[in-house]
């Protein structure tokens, strides 16, 4: 017995010999070599709120926009990964966003109404209307052309991918079968998601700052009760933590400037009608804690993210307005306010949209059915 070091392995037979190219196809052609296009690079600029700000904003009740007169078009939010996002354009000095909503997140629907809810109950969100068809066409095509800082090959909202896959094939000298195939893949990726086209808003540009990351005094935190009584009556639970099981998500609040103080501008909310268990469950959190909410998570939401110490005079404040937001709902119901802002978004809702706007309304009445018997 030796040792390893005198270990000689026996040898094997040889490895094979490494297989040859493949055979040339019939009529002796050379495989198509793969080409490639060299593409210019854009880098993003970065987003500069206070100078758009400065712009006046576009009336979103007005009929139709001068889509033409768009100058320049940059990214506000999200869009990125997703078919959603928030672009903002310029139309000859006046300001207005473009919201493609991401269905992920929750159906269009159930957001307009959310908003026209808490804005017949006096809390400030963005003015929002769907585009029609032929607007739709039209912005589509001002929109891309002024969006020049896009990224290439960066996400972007679905209705503007064609034309920006065109914009950016013009650019780079790219063939048109190239273009072609680039148009030809995205169109099937869209066809095999099996998902209807994404729905498309003009929406009022909010300026400001969010709440996260920024600190509030007593006067935020009153609107931020009232705000936050009123995600109860919707079930919005993507804001503050009040009667949800959620840390909260305070950038969906943008506070705007206004004197001393700020205004404190909710968007984003959402409706999210519950049925069967869950509705009851909900009904009955609501009846018995509405009236003295538990605030321990929204302590900890704004010591985490906005440096604030909920001390006695800021609970005193929010639940003032809190109080006041539960208030404010029985008064609507008593008015007929609430039932009248129900009625009205049944009737403009879309054919496909109808049977969740329906859902959305009966679930607002019997919350609001629960906060009136308060009688706070």
């Amino acid at each position: 017995t030796g040792s390893l070091r005198d270990f000689v392995p026996m040898a094997g037979p040889p490895p094979p010999p490494r297989p040859g190219p493949p055979p040339p196809p019939p009529g002796g052609a050379a495989p198509k070599k793969k080409t490639w296009a060299k593409v210019e690079v854009v880098t993003e600029k970065k987003f500069d709120k206070r100078a758009w700000s400065l712009l006046a904003k576009m009336d979103v009740d007005r009929p139709s926009f001068p889509w033409s007169s768009a100058v320049e078009t940059q990214r506000l939010a999200g869009g990125r990964g997703t078919r959603g996002g928030v672009l903002v354009v310029n139309l000859g000095g006046s300001v207005l966003a473009v919201k493609s909503y991401d269905e992920r997140a929750g159906p269009p629907a159930g957001e307009i109404l959310a908003g026209k809810v808490l804005a017949r109950a006096g809390v400030p969100v963005p003015k929002t209307r769907y585009l029609g068809k032929d607007e739709l066409e039209e912005a589509t095509e001002h929109v891309a052309r002024s969006w020049t800082d896009y990224v290439s090959g960066q996400a972007a909202p679905e209705f503007l991918t064609i034309p920006l896959i065109r914009r950016r094939a013009a650019a780079n000298n790219i063939s048109d079968e190239m273009l072609q195939g680039w148009i030809d893949t995205f169109n099937e990726t869209k066809k095999n998601s099996k998902k209807e086209a994404s729905r498309v808003s003009a929406m009022e540009f909010i300026g400001g700052e969010t709440l996260a990351g920024n600190t509030v005094g007593t006067p935020e935190l009153q609107q931020l009760g009232t705000i936050a009584a009123l995600d109860v009556l919707i079930n919005n639970t993507d804001r503050l933590p009040v009667l949800f099981s959620h840390y909260g998500n305070l950038s969906n609040v943008i506070l705007c400037p206004s004197g001393d103080a700020a205004v404190c501008v909710g968007i984003d909310q959402q409706c999210n009608p519950l049925q069967g268990d869950a509705l009851s469950s909900y009904l009955e959190r609501v009846i018995t804690q509405a009236a003295a909410p538990d605030l321990s998570r929204l302590e900890t939401a704004l010591a985490a993210n906005c440096n604030v110490v909920l001390d006695s005079a800021g609970s005193d404040a929010f639940l003032g307005g809190w109080i006041g937001g539960l208030r404010k709902v029985s008064a609507m119901v008593a008015d007929g306010s609430l039932d009248a802002c129900l009625r009205d978004a049944e009737s403009a809702a879309e054919p496909g949209e109808r049977d969740h706007v329906t859902a959305c309304c009966e679930f607002i009445q019997q919350v609001a059915a629960a906060i009136t018997s308060l009688k706070v």
